[in-house]
């Protein structure tokens, strides 16, 4: 196509414009152009006072500049009020920076002081907060629970309400037994109709409550429904206490390789263990460390509930973002909540449990594609975890072959090179009364290729020998913390977390054959 085209190029071209037809045209836009330029007059002071830029004589990238300098008159002219307006608009020079204080000093003026951490976490409570029964006063319950020191709070209908104390169940008498009417009527207040609905459907219901008023108002609690016999249709709640003040992950005595691969730019980091494990607790501590250590990024949580609240207004934050979601209220399930993170620009996914093949799929391609994933696994130990992750891939022969990457070789292959952390987490009755975690922790370097290859191959029998014999498996550590000159754990508590009993017990009979001695329960010495 040539650079310029001429209206009697154009008429040539098509053949449709004869020779009068032509002198008709261009004489009609010679006065228009004549016309719109006379009403289109542009400040001869301003014009006078503006230096136009230098210019070279390059082929230009606008298409105005490569028309028929007739028909670009005319098109200029045409929009030159257009010109004109947007001059008057930035006649005056901008010659004035804002600073960050004056922002800030216009903003609090118009708006108000922004309010402290304290109170924004507080009003994201409250806001969350439900009403309750006026003849069940949940909050009254609850503030006795928070005072005393309780972890969970069980309520079922026609039993007297039980607090968890250091994993002692106390009744709590100074409230009437409830009825089956009660529980009934305390949910349909506290909980929302979706999640009445999944709790109607599936049995089960797995949410959060905020305790509306009182002394402990806003604080937040895990609320877990069932239905349980007789007739499937009675209504049991247990409420997890949860704590607002996070600890630093050294404190609750989370290993270090666990927290510091909070700094990996990408990868997949898993925490698991059984219920009451510590799990929730113990990447809250982490995520923490995160914002209070790791500058400027972004962390996007998908969990069920929210257990921790993370204030971005923080102080002690180094500019890093929370972005948190809940599964049923904020995303529909976990799998969507994971893709949409995706969008958000994160650093760092926690994922706040892992399920099925496609939720596994799903947090492997987060970590493949730069982001660390954290994320909870149901398994016994870190080879359970391996396992459960490998049987998230379809076999060879049931392969979709429009689905790629979900055979298990390629799974293995993934889990290989993006695993970075895993940790098995345990919680054992101390002999004081408190409770002392215990960690199974299998490290992947990329530089181990010993088990790398096992990874790859699905050799997790070798991998366990592997962790057995180098003393690094849940049974070893166990039996660690029962020891008389150092541990303040009994055995009885201790082999309750071990995945193998069987080898927990031979740990500690060959120990004691060297001379090693063991903290064994009082009532032991009752069954010899």
């Amino acid at each position: 196509m040539p650079t310029h085209i001429s209206l009697t190029q154009l008429e040539n071209d098509n053949g449709a414009t004869t020779t009068n037809d032509h002198h008709t045209e261009t004489q009609r836009l010679k006065e228009l152009s004549h016309t719109l330029s006379t009403n289109a007059e542009i400040d001869h002071n301003h014009t006078q006072n503006t230096t136009p830029p230098e210019t070279t004589e390059t082929s230009s990238d606008d298409p105005l500049e490569n028309l028929d300098p007739k028909i670009q008159e005319a098109i200029e002219a045409k929009y030159a009020h257009l010109i004109e307006q947007a001059l008057a608009t930035t006649d005056k020079k901008i010659n004035k920076v804002v600073t960050s204080q004056e922002i800030l000093a216009a903003s609090e003026a118009k708006y108000g002081k922004p309010e402290t951490s304290e109170d924004a976490s507080l009003r994201q409570s409250i806001a969350a907060a439900r009403p309750e029964p006026k003849d069940f006063q949940l909050s009254k319950i609850m503030t006795d629970a928070f005072e005393m020191g309780a972890t969970d709070v069980y309520i079922q209908p026609e039993t007297t309400i039980r607090f968890k104390i250091k994993d002692v169940l106390e009744p709590y008498t100074k409230f009437r037994i409830p009825t089956r009417d009660d529980l009934t009527r305390l949910l349909t207040a506290i909980a929302p109709g979706g999640d009445r609905m999944v709790l109607l459907d599936k049995q089960e219901l797995d949410t959060s409550y905020t305790v509306p008023k009182g002394k402990y108002q806003g604080r937040r609690c895990r609320l877990s429904g069932t239905y349980i016999s007789p007739g499937g249709r009675t209504i049991q709640l247990v409420f997890r206490l949860l704590s607002t003040e996070l600890k630093y992950p050294w404190d609750y005595g989370v290993p270090e390789p666990f927290w510091k691969a909070a700094h990996q730019k990408s990868g997949l980091v898993i925490i698991n263990g059984v219920v009451n494990s510590g799990k929730s607790t113990a990447i809250g501590s982490v995520l923490k460390y995160v914002q209070e250590y790791i500058p400027g990024i972004v962390v996007v949580t998908v969990e069920k509930p929210v257990e921790y609240l993370f204030n971005n207004n923080n102080p002690k934050s180094k500019g890093s973002l929370f972005i948190q979601r809940e599964v049923g209220t904020d995303t529909q399930s976990y799998l969507n909540g994971i893709y949409s993170a995706l969008r958000q620009g994160p650093r760092i996914i926690f994922v706040g449990e892992i399920r099925d093949p496609q939720e596994i799929q799903a947090a492997l391609l987060a970590a493949e594609t730069g982001h660390l994933t954290m994320t909870t696994v149901h398994a016994e130990d870190c080879i359970g975890v391996l396992q459960r992750l490998a049987s998230s891939a379809e076999t060879p022969d049931n392969n979709d072959t429009n689905t790629p990457g979900t055979t298990r070789e390629t799974t293995l292959q993934k889990i290989a090179s993006l695993t970075r952390v895993i940790m098995t987490q345990a919680l054992v009755t101390r002999i004081d009364g408190g409770r002392q975690p215990v960690h199974e922790l299998l490290e992947i370097h990329p530089s181990d290729r010993d088990l790398i290859h096992a990874i790859e191959s699905g050799n997790f029998a070798s991998i366990r020998a592997r962790m057995e014999d180098d003393g690094e498996d849940m049974a070893a550590k166990l039996v660690e913390v029962c020891r008389t000159e150092t541990g303040n754990c009994y055995l009885q508590d201790a082999v309750q977390h071990a995945p193998d009993p069987t080898r927990f017990w031979q740990l500690v009979k060959t120990e004691e054959a060297s001379g090693a001695q063991f903290n064994y329960h009082p009532d032991a010495l009752n069954d010899i």
